[in-house]
């Protein structure tokens, strides 16, 4: 379900208080705070949240891509994905040492066969991720945590029950701040510590329960970590003379460097190449295909 589906679906269950008119900001006010209360409530509703960010949302930095983690948000994953095909071509960023962060903005990551990497501050707001986000790509973010913030597209983990209690609770604040009617706030949210059923805080409850019930599966470790591409822990083995490379998948004739050079054709359209600089001026290439450079 999207969130503009689960909208909807909460609406529906308002019958005709769905259209009362000089309310509907009030409304989708209300929708958004039963959410946040069902996932204060709910550990299950804080669990695998995902976030998507296109290059106008990040800012370039050099050979990388600076953004802003979600609010709260405890990072599980992160992936550099082509747009156009996100459930093929998706990268895990590899950990990175936030204080070498200078190392992705300089296109050098300093680790062997590290070629996705995101550095994350210590507080857990900013990350800067390699290679830079071109056009076409995107980075996705699955995290846990409180959402707080929905677009239409995002998929939600909520439910027909879900709605439902979340229509009790919008229709309760109705009641008490557009009615004025006390009595009907207390029939529609309930009151502890036995909430009757039918009420909204009844229904929290039963949710809360249900989701007891319910497991969701999870790998032993997020796809970037422990064990990655890279053949290390977490990207903080560092190579004391680095080979400057700029390491991006590249297709032969689709790729230009700075100076000019063309990735050369290859019988084998679908290999993939790696530029090398041959001197310090960066005049002379050597264009490794990506088979002979992880023999």
């Amino acid at each position: 379900m999207t969130w503009a589906e689960f909208n909807t679906l909460t609406r529906t269950f308002l019958t005709v208080d769905s259209t009362r008119q000089n309310i509907q900001t009030f409304i989708n006010n209300m929708i958004r705070q039963v959410v946040i209360d069902l996932e204060s409530y709910i550990p299950l509703y804080r669990t695998g949240h995902t976030t998507t960010l296109l290059p106008a949302d990040v800012t370039a930095a050099g050979y990388a891509s600076v953004g802003s983690l979600p609010d709260q948000a405890q990072l599980l994953d992160a992936f550099y994905v082509q747009t156009a095909d996100p459930t093929k071509s998706r990268k895990p960023l590899t950990p990175y040492p936030w204080g070498n962060r200078g190392d992705l903005i300089a296109g050098n990551t300093r680790i062997s066969n590290c070629r996705y990497a995101m550095a994350i501050d210590p507080y857990g707001k900013q990350f800067t991720a390699y290679p830079a986000l071109a056009t076409g790509y995107q980075i996705e973010l699955v995290w846990d945590g409180l959402k707080l913030e929905f677009v239409d597209a995002d998929t939600v983990p909520f439910d027909e029950p879900f709605a439902l209690a979340a229509s009790k609770f919008v229709k309760a604040w109705i009641n008490s701040e557009v009615d004025h009617d006390p009595s009907m706030f207390a029939m529609n949210m309930g009151s502890l510590p036995m909430p009757q059923p039918g009420t909204y805080l009844g229904m929290r409850q039963r949710l809360f329960s249900d989701s007891q019930d319910r497991v969701r599966q999870r790998l032993t470790a997020g796809s970037p970590q422990p064990v990655s591409g890279c053949n290390v822990g977490v990207c903080d083995n560092v190579d004391p003379d680095p080979t400057p490379s700029f390491m991006r998948e590249i297709y032969p004739g689709e790729w230009e460097d700075p100076n000019g050079h063309v990735v050369p054709d290859n019988p084998d359209a679908g290999a993939l190449y790696y530029p090398t600089i041959g001197d310090e001026g960066g005049t002379m290439w050597e264009w490794i295909p990506a088979i002979q450079l992880w023999k």
